[in-house]
């Protein structure tokens, strides 16, 4: 900054200046090693200027107030004190070093790179909603990656933190920084009024790990976590407009939770890389040292001691699973069931670790894909059963067997209530079966699709769903051409909850496989019939997402919310206010059709 006087000139002449007052600086040093040590930070990677610059800030404050109480009208001296900060302010960071951020990569590969559970659960969400999430998770990654595993002097990685959470902040406030990662998440949080410091308190525990600090406590530990894992949960929740405090303070319980357990997983990888963050304090309580953990690590004999250090913390975390497990529960269900998913899949990583007889030194504990799609489908098995919430899997497919059997139903024929299914099958058994032939042919398909919701749970309706088509298609009686659709919508949804209920993996994957087919090839045929992309829609919305289904799941739900305003006629209106919700809640309608589903869902 151009003062008109060389830098240190005054220090260099043996005059008093607040280098040599709050620095320290001793006498006689040559300008430019004084400038070195004014720039080199201390510990806290605070530097001289640092610290130069705060005492002037504190000193103009004081002159502020006086000058406000012996002129209240004055604005000359308050414009002048501003003028000298905002130019002491704009030295100090000039006399920073330029710090070269890495380049910032696509999204897409920081996930495939990293965080497979995370990942898993993520294709549960919306489209839209998903880039939101993944843009979060990208920055946190990137985060991280500026500092784990970087061969570069604890200064430099500082500096690097530094640098970053610079740029954020001013991507924040909304200046164009030019980079793309920034300027895209730090927006996005802005405009969903998170605050800040979420990400502020993230960059302070990638200082922590540069420092390589250990904890003692528990609690202690949970600053870390707090600051590494709580503040990520916390800036989704907000960011989905969630801000009750108890729903903020689990939270928070499942970030530490999910922490916890990553750290349980990687007590062997972290001893090698210099880092333990098991509390030392239980270390001391169960008779071990780092010494005892790096033996094993050698030896890959774990220690009796060892196991019941890790059944201990496992059991912490455990209880912070279960303490955020009631507000999962009440989260919108685009959000609830992914951060159900993801919350059962880490989990499962302790179950993991057991097998591993608590080997978490020479082994890596993980989830398989099998033990992931067993966990998650558990998981949103619970998530749907809340009685709080009415679109779980059963009811909308309740819901979409009355629609489409009402749709489809000759015109006169009136439709069916969702209490129709009892007319076909009893209470949770489907024997005996009301035969097929003495089904009048005007109920034809309303007797399939009540057959399609029994089958979500008994699995003997799955079979008599099929043998009831095949015996429709072998009468004489002719079905018109979007009865023909729905039939074979019906056949590919029956094999896929075929898969469900089926013993053998191969045969369970090839049957959802061979219904999801004939699913897309309906649709593909007849992308307007709203009764088919319902039936599609409601066999993929919920599969875990190694299935890939969300991205036809979207476009049904685009489709729906461009159909359904116009299809009221041909719903019974009982069910028609329930499917629009359904699309409302799940889908990303245009302004437009959100006017229009409302009108029509009244």
């Amino acid at each position: 900054v151009d003062t008109g006087k060389p830098a240190l000139g005054d220090y260099a002449r043996g005059l008093w200046t607040w280098p040599r007052a709050y620095a320290e600086l001793p006498a006689g040093l040559e300008p430019e090693e004084a400038g070195r040590r004014l720039r080199e930070p201390d510990e806290a990677g605070v530097t001289p200027l640092d610290r130069c610059l705060g005492r002037l800030r504190v000193e103009a404050l004081a002159v502020s107030g006086t000058a406000a109480e012996l002129m209240p009208d004055d604005v000359i001296v308050q414009a002048l004190l501003t003028s000298w900060l905002d130019r002491a302010a704009a030295a100090v960071a000039a006399a920073r070093p330029v710090v070269e951020l890495p380049p910032v990569t696509g999204w897409e590969r920081l996930m495939e790179e990293h965080a497979r559970s995370f990942r898993f659960a993520s294709r549960l969400f919306p489209a839209a909603r998903r880039e939101r999430v993944v843009g979060v998770y990208a920055w946190c990654r990137y985060t991280d990656d500026l500092v784990d595993g970087v061969d570069l002097p604890p200064r430099e990685l500082e500096a690097r933190l530094d640098a970053w959470l610079q740029l954020s902040r001013r991507a924040y406030d909304g200046e164009v920084t030019g980079n793309v990662l920034a300027d895209r998440v730090m927006t996005e949080m802005r405009e969903a009024g998170v605050p800040f410091g979420y990400a502020a308190e993230l960059v302070e525990g990638m200082r922590m790990d540069v420092r390589g600090r250990e904890y003692r406590t528990l609690e202690a530990l949970r600053r870390y976590t707090y600051r590494v894992a709580s503040v990520v949960g916390l800036w989704m929740t907000e960011m989905f407009g969630v801000r009750d405090p108890w729903m903020l303070d689990r939270a928070a319980s499942l970030g530490h939770a999910m922490q916890l357990t990553n750290i349980l997983r990687d007590v062997g990888e972290d001893l090698d890389a210099g880092r333990l963050y098991l509390p030392t304090g239980w270390l001391d309580a169960h008779g071990l040292t780092r010494e005892d953990l790096e033996r094993m690590r050698r030896t890959g004999v774990v220690d009796e001691r060892y196991r019941a250090l890790v059944e201990a913390l496992m059991a912490v975390a455990e209880g912070e699973y279960d303490h955020a497990a009631p507000a999962i529960a009440r989260l919108p269900d685009f959000f609830r069931r992914p951060v159900a998913v993801a919350a059962d899949v880490y989990r499962g990583i302790h179950d993991a670790i057991r097998a591993n007889d608590y080997d978490n030194l020479t082994r890596r504990a993980y989830t398989s894909l099998g033990a992931k799609l067993r966990l998650g489908a558990g998981a949103l098995w619970r998530a749907r059963r809340e009685p709080a919430h009415a679109s779980g899997r059963r009811v909308a497919v309740l819901v979409a067997a009355a629609i489409l059997a009402g749709s489809m139903a000759p015109v006169g024929a009136g439709g069916p209530s969702p209490a129709a299914a009892q007319e076909w099958l009893p209470a949770r058994t489907v024997a005996p079966v009301r035969p097929m032939e003495a089904v009048p042919a005007d109920r034809a398909l309303e007797a399939i699709g009540s057959l399609w919701v029994l089958a979500v749970e008994e699995e003997a309706a799955v079979e008599a769903g099929l043998d009831a088509i095949a015996t429709l298609r072998a009468r004489s009686e002719p079905v018109d051409e979007a009865g023909q659709r729905l039939l074979r919508a019906y056949h590919g949804a029956f094999l896929a909850l075929k898969a469900r209920h089926g013993g053998w993996p191969p045969d369970r994957l090839r049957n959802l496989r061979e219904g999801l087919d004939r699913l897309d090839a309906v649709v593909a045929t007849a992308p307007d019939d709203a009764a088919v992309r319902y039936v599609r829609l409601m066999s993929g919305f919920y599969l875990p997402g190694f299935f890939g289904r969300r991205d036809e799941a979207d476009a049904d739900l685009a489709a729906l919310a461009r159909l359904l305003p116009d299809a009221a006629g041909a719903f019974p209106p009982a069910v028609y206010g329930e499917v629009v919700a359904f699309v409302l809640e799940h889908g990303e309608p245009t302004p437009e059709q959100r006017r229009r589903l409302e009108a029509v869902g009244r």
